[in-house]
């Protein structure tokens, strides 16, 4: 089969100083690690022109996580699952976002032209909550 990952098209990197990380990162891969007025979030450009972003640790537990272009979000959920994975959120509808247009602004400032695809239907997350009586069941989200 052929893969279904071309690359990974954002990174994001969690610390507990700000500042040290910039300097460690910057100095350790030369990349251009920039703060965004206003927030508490880094732009992040590689030298290879990837990017990624930095910010605080929300918890102690939290890990770089990266994020993977792909063709096909419905293909690679049915290929982690055929891999005996397990899909936690297939697909994130933009409904609880007032306004689709900020929405997919914001995922193209992130991503970098990005196109955004609106899955029906509950989440995982939805579905074993409600099975848990932790939400009602006529909830839609």
């Amino acid at each position: 089969m052929v893969a279904l990952m071309s690359a990974i098209v954002y990174f994001e990197i969690f610390c507990d100083e700000e500042e040290r990380a910039r300097k460690f990162y910057s100095q350790l891969f030369g990349w251009k690690v920039e703060s965004i007025p206003g927030t508490k979030y880094c732009n992040i450009t590689t030298q290879e022109g990837a990017f990624g972003g930095l910010t605080k640790r929300f918890n102690p537990h939290q890990k770089i996580i990266n994020y993977f272009g792909v063709p096909s979000v419905q293909q690679v959920c049915s290929r982690v699952e055929a891999l005996g994975g397990r899909v936690l959120v297939p697909g994130c509808p933009f409904l609880n976002f007032k306004d689709h247009v900020i929405a997919a602004a914001i995922l193209d400032r992130i991503l970098h032209h990005c196109t955004t695809v609106n899955i029906k239907g509950d989440s995982y997350r939805i579905k074993e909550r409600r099975k848990q009586g932790l939400i009602p069941q006529n909830f839609s989200g």
